[in-house]
């Protein structure tokens, strides 16, 4: 798994889900007789798998995968840690979400995210990923301000986690036309460089606003970074 997770890290996404779809095969459990901790293994790996299926724009095979690890989650009932992860219903609605931003299928994702209820089980640092992929979905479909008022919620909770991702600056570029005093204090909390003033009568550009990731030496895309869509990681 964490080769697989190495591969993705540095684009060798050939490899990653090579590797992803092996382990997935390899280790597929009897649904009626597995135990938990065999389940929670192979539903992270299918998970692993759907992750790096979207990176490359296969939205088929990566449905298939989600396919699988929803299976899996509804038949362990509740969440699971074995072996340094953690899976159930509740990671793979969460994960989910993430893939389907990935993929560009927003509606999906916001649907997702009005079933999902406590994500109080999940691991702090899933709950800050799903978090800010909640708030990535809601600036794709031009929500700035539930965006910013989900960006701000998870930049409160995890104000050092957040200064090490890339999503934050992602995020507060997609909204930027929106209040620059609220962007002004997402870059506070960042600990970067606040969003200067446009010019009177121009028209936001984004440099402003990729400066966040400039300053912390962060990628300005998603999809570049090394631990998206990977909950049971710090």
């Amino acid at each position: 798994m964490t080769r697989a997770w190495v591969y993705l890290r540095d684009a060798r996404l050939a490899d990653a889900l090579a590797l992803a779809e092996k382990a997935a095969v390899t280790i597929e459990p009897r649904f009626s007789t597995s135990s938990p901790e065999a389940l929670t293994v192979y539903g992270s790996h299918v998970n692993s798998a759907a992750v790096v299926a979207s990176r490359m724009g296969d939205s088929d095979r990566a449905a298939d995968y989600l396919s699988r690890s929803h299976a899996t989650g509804a038949r362990m009932g509740n969440e699971h840690g074995a072996y340094g992860t953690l899976f159930g219903p509740v990671t793979a609605t969460t994960q989910a979400v993430g893939i389907k931003v990935s993929l560009g299928q927003t509606g999906q994702a916001l649907d997702l995210i009005d079933s999902i209820g406590d994500v109080s089980q999940l691991q702090p640092a899933a709950q800050h990923r799903y978090a800010m992929d909640t708030a990535l979905a809601q600036a794709d479909a031009r929500m700035g301000d539930s965006a910013l008022d989900t960006l701000e919620g998870a930049l409160e909770d995890a104000p050092e986690w957040a200064r090490h991702q890339a999503l934050p600056g992602v995020i507060a570029e997609k909204i930027g036309a929106g209040s620059t005093a609220r962007l002004r204090k997402v870059a506070k909390v960042l600990g970067v460089q606040p969003v200067p003033r446009e010019p009177r009568g121009g028209r936001r550009s984004g440099s402003a606003l990729r400066a966040l990731n400039t300053c912390t030496g962060r990628t300005s895309s998603h999809h570049a970074a090394p631990n998206a869509r990977m909950s049971h990681t710090s």
